[in-house]
């Protein structure tokens, strides 16, 4: 059974889903757009603590979010929300975690560092990296929000020095009425709804046989652009160039 659907309602409705990642470790996760005080002290109090926001290249821009360290591609620097208190709180993190998945905010609306860590999610989500923060982000998209998912990984309650994996992931979910789900599961429902290419214009090119005409798609997944005349092999392309 497809559980993202479900999953996606209960995300837009402000709730959280537990997502497990290919070694079967369970994570929290909440659209960053609908956080709340009861949504981070649930997280942290079933969790490792270590709660990460999953933002797109575009938002990390917007708030000019570089690198932890020199070389790094991923975690970004850690963020409070201006003018709150500690930083700390499950309030003061639902408002920092909110404000950064809100398009309106800006460099100026953060201190740096922080209690709430960013991290970079690949622009073409799971279908290019099948991992938690890419399913986070993709889920809170899907389901009409700002691409920005809070994700946490559970604790054990059998193991409490480990992290939750398998079977017990199931039946944390269930003990808490959350929709479980994999990064697998995303991947197949955008594989089954979405196609890879858009096409985008039509332009006239010269040739030395004529005019041709170039239909120009987008490409989503690395945001090229391929083309290819009407009538030839597709998909053989004719060019493809970065756009």
């Amino acid at each position: 059974m497809n559980a993202v659907p479900t999953a996606l309602r209960a995300l837009a409705d402000g709730r959280a889903v537990v997502v497990s990642d290919a070694d079967g470790t369970g994570f929290v996760v909440f659209a960053a757009a609908t956080a709340s005080p009861g949504l981070l002290a649930f997280t942290v109090r079933h969790g490792s603590g270590f709660v990460r926001v999953a933002l797109t290249g575009a938002a990390c821009d917007r708030v000019r979010l570089p690198a932890m360290w020199p070389g790094g591609d991923r975690q970004r620097v850690t963020v409070d929300l201006r003018a709150e208190g500690t930083g700390i709180s499950a309030t003061d993190r639902a408002n920092t975690i909110a404000a950064l998945a809100s398009d309106e905010s800006d460099v100026d609306d953060f201190t740096r560092p922080g209690h709430v860590v960013p991290v970079l999610a690949h622009a073409g989500g799971v279908l290019c990296v099948p991992a938690v923060p890419e399913a986070a982000a993709d889920l809170a998209r899907l389901a009409g929000l700002p691409a920005a998912g809070a994700l946490c990984e559970i604790v054990s309650v059998e193991r409490p020095v480990e992290l939750a994996r398998g079977e017990e992931v199931g039946r944390f979910a269930a003990a808490h009425g959350l929709v479980h789900l994999d990064v697998d599961a995303v991947v197949r429902h955008r594989l089954a709804t979405e196609a890879p290419l858009r096409r985008t214009t039509v332009v006239s090119r010269p040739t030395g046989h004529g005019e041709w005409e170039v239909v120009r798609f987008d490409d989503r997944l690395d945001e090229r652009y391929d083309a290819a005349e009407p009538g030839s092999r597709w998909p053989s392309p004719v060019s493809s160039t970065a756009s």
